[in-house]
């Protein structure tokens, strides 16, 4: 499976030669998520700090935390493609199978880790989990992303017959979430955990639509991905 996923990324960003993306809140090209993490990040305040991404695919985040001049930045991933693409814009960046393997770096040095998209590609995460409050400073914070399987295109679908948009957006996505599985599986650490409303797509056939309804906390958990941050408390 590890393989599959390496030559899955490899081949999905084999177009690109450097991470030259650009995140703007003001910019009407961004999309509800976009807003909602940048928000996060913003209010967060990422300056003067040392940041991880995990699996940061085509370095958007990357960029956007050298951007905020955030102090240092590591990221790590399986992918030789990924980490040719964001080298330049690291201190470090690792490769490692970050689901089996530690991640070099000291406890309690991290003050933000980034974890988008990534979760469902992954078997089993409490490895990768246990990894990150091991790095995270205390009252530092974790942003995570991930598909949510009961989005209201996925429950759309499944009325008429068809998988969820979670099962056949990705070959790699093996891992489906909902938000009380969120919570039991956090529920063994010492965290604040903190739910984002965001959006959901109309066209049950592209999720990726830009026609899109914004939400609000009461009906986020129709949102096409779950956005949420785990404060670290001791």
């Amino acid at each position: 499976m590890k393989n599959f996923v390496t030559t899955h990324f490899n081949r999905v960003f084999s177009g690109l030669k450097n991470s030259n993306y650009s995140l703007v809140n003001t910019s009407n090209n961004l999309g509800y998520k976009d807003k909602t993490l940048i928000k996060i990040f913003n209010d967060y305040d990422v300056s003067n700090k040392n940041c991880l991404d995990v699996g940061p695919g085509s370095g958007r985040w990357i960029n956007f935390l050298k951007k905020q001049k955030s102090k240092n930045i590591f990221a790590v991933d399986i992918s030789d493609k990924v980490i040719d693409i964001n080298k330049k814009n690291c201190n470090t960046i690792f490769k490692l199978d970050f689901e089996k393997k530690k991640i070099p770096l000291q406890n309690n040095s991290i003050d933000l880790v980034i974890c988008l998209e990534v979760l469902e590609h992954i078997r089993q995460p409490d490895f990768l989990l246990k990894e990150i409050m091991r790095l995270l400073k205390k009252d530092s914070i974790a942003v995570f992303s991930i598909p949510n399987i009961l989005s209201f295109s996925s429950r759309v679908r499944v009325v008429l017959g068809l998988l969820p948009s979670a099962i056949v957006s990705d070959p790699t996505h093996i891992k489906f979430y909902r938000k009380k599985d969120i919570i039991k599986i956090f529920s063994v650490f010492n965290i604040k955990l903190k739910f984002y409303p965001s959006s959901f797509s109309l066209n049950i056939f592209n999720p990726k639509s830009k026609f899109k309804i914004p939400t609000i906390s009461l009906f986020s958990s129709l949102d096409d991905s779950l956005i949420f941050t785990v404060k670290k408390l001791s």
